[in-house]
């Protein structure tokens, strides 16, 4: 029967789990004929026991929670990436908006489960007030399809009073619905536990926010010249953006190559020199050179100050950045890396993404792409960074089509990402 609303298909998943684990509910935002596309199901539950059977329920299948009630009372968000779709799910024990309880839950999922049976979605005269009070409570303006609600007829005035009369907003439901006319906010229905709940929240709003932690992730895609990195990593944040923009979570493409931060950098690239790259991979590897050690040194505080300045600030800020190469790279690039004993320590010390993928392209393609580089070069440089798999989250992406690899790393991401925006 759900066909008959403009819900997507990946939406029918939970609503089974929730069926068969015998657990009431209401789609308490769904009306009968002028239902939307939905960027998350609102799902209402009769008490708080089959509230908390949800959650345990939809835990065990792998959905997570996104957003607590130190978020916002009385709601709970979970999610779950499933078959390239992000499902969002608005779990509620109770009908509210900022912690202001609007209308009695159990009379609602009663009142569907007797009326609306099969679809269950709210009554006429429910969706009508439930509407109604998302717009008084919170949202402060009227949709077009809300219009059309309030033009519905033939209701049970008797009930809808009751429950207006029992919460304390029957004048400005009857101004909003006849009038079209918004009120003040309904200050007059905050009580004292709502007040706390408001302030506990403000609290964890800022301390959220003042947090010197990452709540954001880090993807870093590393490899030889030529193994395909950059489309990969500019795909990634395309198909990232679209997937979680109803999160409202955004993800950053950056080439972490050369790119001199320092200022002493700046102006020893004044300085005409040989390329050192292109001496290192023809000179003979020494077993041990001050130059070499001395140089991967430099180059860490040189990334170090790129991540710090360019980076964090958006890890911060509960962003995902892809990064296209890592401060990894200066391992598998140089040759004398394997030999250093300074760079086994850097390796260690340099702040860890949340997840690296080491692209392991074929020789031939690597050839094809990278025709000024020999192939004993681009051979050692593919040993080197499968090397570097035995860093802490680390994992080798094989060779295979761009869509493909994409799957795999929009499922490492979202795992990543959401485990560090838990409240």
């Amino acid at each position: 029967m759900l066909k008959e609303y403009k819900i997507p298909e990946v939406y029918k998943f939970p609503l089974k789990i929730l069926k068969n684990s015998k657990i009431d509910y209401v789609l308490f935002k769904q009306t009968e004929k002028y239902n939307t596309p939905i960027g998350g199901l609102d799902i209402l539950f009769k008490n708080n026991k089959d509230y908390k059977r949800a959650m345990n329920v939809l835990q065990k299948n792998k959905y997570q929670t996104y957003l607590t009630e130190k978020n916002e009372p009385f709601k709970t968000m979970m999610i779950k990436y499933e078959k390239e779709f992000m499902i969002i799910l608005h779990l509620h024990r109770r009908i509210a908006w900022l912690g202001i309880k609007a209308l009695n839950q159990y009379k609602v999922v009663q009142r569907a489960k007797r009326l609306n049976p099969l679809v269950k979605i709210p009554s006429k005269e429910d969706q009508t007030l439930v509407h109604a009070a998302h717009i008084l409570f919170e949202n402060r303006r009227i949709t077009p399809t809300e219009k059309k609600i309030f033009k519905n007829k033939n209701l049970n005035y008797n009930y809808i009073n009751s429950q207006l009369e029992d919460h304390g907003w029957k004048s400005n439901f009857y101004k909003l619905i006849n009038k079209q006319k918004l009120t003040l906010p309904l200050r007059s229905t905050l009580n004292l536990r709502t007040h706390i709940l408001l302030k506990k929240q403000t609290i964890q709003f800022f301390t959220k926010r003042s947090s010197p932690k990452r709540k954001g992730a880090l993807i870093a895609l590393i490899g030889p010249n030529g193994s395909g990195k950059s489309t990969l990593a500019n795909e990634s944040v395309k198909t990232y953006n679209k997937l979680f923009e109803k999160l409202k979570l955004k993800a950053n493409y950056f080439y972490f190559g050369w790119k001199p931060s320092l200022p002493t950098t700046k102006i020893l690239q004044k300085i005409p020199k040989k390329e050192l790259y292109k001496t290192a991979t023809t000179e003979k590897i020494p077993k041990f050179s001050i130059k070499y050690e001395l140089f991967f040194t430099y180059l860490f505080l040189e990334y170090l100050t790129t991540y710090f300045t360019k980076i964090y600030p958006k890890l911060r800020n509960r962003e995902l950045v892809i990064c296209d190469r890592y401060f990894y790279y200066v391992y598998g690039q140089y040759p004398y890396s394997e030999k250093s004993i300074t760079m086994r320590i850097l390796l260690k010390l340099f702040p860890k993404p949340d997840q690296t993928f080491i692209i392991d392209t074929n020789i031939t393609t690597l050839k094809k792409r990278r025709k000024t580089i020999n192939t004993k070069n681009l051979t050692d440089q593919l040993r080197r960074y499968k090397q570097l798999v035995k860093l802490p989250n680390t994992k080798t992406l094989k060779s295979q089509t761009l869509n493909k690899n994409l799957k795999i790393i929009n499922n490492e991401i979202w795992e990543k990402h959401f485990r560090r925006l838990k409240y």
